[in-house]
């Protein structure tokens, strides 16, 4: 992973490799790509697959990506103690592409508590809460028969009966009359205003618990519930999640370019070149922007792209991810978590 000053990428500077690094800035004009190469803006988990999987189809391949890092929303902080997750904290064993990148990158994967991760705990109202604690606990809003369920736990235990047989079920027209609103189907089952914010606190599935569709909720338990079955639990990399996106860097013929924001895309027709806020250029035959959208609202594209559809344009179209945007429970390139 290398950092580039200002320049052109053309095809022969790029399978210069590394060396090209200094010279960059001193590059000429450049012909257009002779050979197939793709050029991929953002170094997260699914900028990384892509590349490598063009990589192994014979593409050449270039990746830039704005930050100091790779590894997008999956962020272990190394330099704290325990070294928590910051984002993607989760791998869960029915994350097919996620078990096959590890295998590919030669990562170890541990079960969560093999992997030495903290007891979960909760902080409600300023005081910590475990597992242990809350059934007791004063700050404890759930009725008395729910006590026992920890926050974390009680949506899975109140939908524990999903309404149809198999995920794909939810589909179904019939199904239409569980397209209610969540917090007030909970607060049916006696949540109060408190209980309810405890559950909303991490939905992942919705902007509000009041905006979530509780057959939305009764589809992602019922997911949960089929990897439980085939014995599925939770893993983890060992010494970090971030572990993953480095190896898988590491595996690209070519260093990521860290520090290269995209500003401008231009499509020529026989060919794309993207410009970086550094100075950089590159040329391609094709380009691949895997940004999150903030940051790809901020790309000038020429020609400009068609208008998105109506229904695009409104946030609340928008998920938020979890807490803080990168929640303790976010699930590692997968659906679920």
């Amino acid at each position: 992973m290398q950092r580039h000053e200002s320049g052109l990428i053309t095809r022969r500077r790029f399978l210069a490799g590394a060396a090209a690094t200094a010279a960059l800035a001193a590059l000429q004009p450049a012909i257009n790509a002779q050979q197939r190469r793709v050029a991929i803006a953002g170094a997260g988990l699914s900028g990384l697959h892509a590349a490598l999987l063009l990589q192994e189809a014979g593409f050449e391949v270039i990746v830039i990506e704005g930050r100091g890092r790779v590894g997008g929303r999956v962020l272990t902080l190394d330099d704290v103690p325990g070294r928590p997750e910051a984002g993607g904290s989760q791998i869960g064993s029915n994350y097919r592409r996620m078990l096959a990148a590890a295998v590919q990158a030669g990562v170890t994967l541990l079960t969560s508590e093999a992997g030495g991760a903290f007891p979960m705990s909760w902080l409600i109202d300023g005081q910590a809460e475990t597992r242990r604690s809350w059934p007791q606990s004063p700050r404890n809003p759930f009725p008395e028969e729910l006590k026992t369920i920890t926050p974390d736990r009680l949506t899975s235990f109140l939908l524990r009966e999903p309404p149809f047989r198999q995920t794909s079920d939810w589909h179904a027209e019939s199904m239409s009359q569980h397209d209610v609103s969540a917090s007030d189907w909970f607060r049916g089952q006696g949540l109060i205003n408190a209980g309810l914010s405890l559950l909303g606190a991490n939905n992942g599935y919705g902007n509000t618990l009041a905006g979530t569709s509780l057959l939305s909720l009764y589809r992602v338990v019922a997911g949960f519930q089929r990897g439980a079955a085939e014995g599925a639990s939770i893993l983890e990399v060992e010494g970090g999640n971030m572990r993953l996106p480095e190896a898988m860097a590491e595996r690209l013929a070519q260093p990521v370019l860290l520090g290269e924001t995209l500003t401008r895309l231009e499509n020529g027709g026989g060919g794309v070149r993207l410009h970086c806020a550094s100075g950089l250029e590159i040329e391609a035959d094709a380009a691949i922007l895997s940004l999150p959208v903030p940051a790809l609202k901020r790309v000038e594209f020429s020609p400009a792209p068609p208008p998105p559809p109506p229904a695009a344009q409104h946030p609340q179209g928008v998920l938020k991810g979890g807490p803080g945007g990168e929640g303790r429970r976010r699930g590692v390139g997968g659906g679920g978590g």
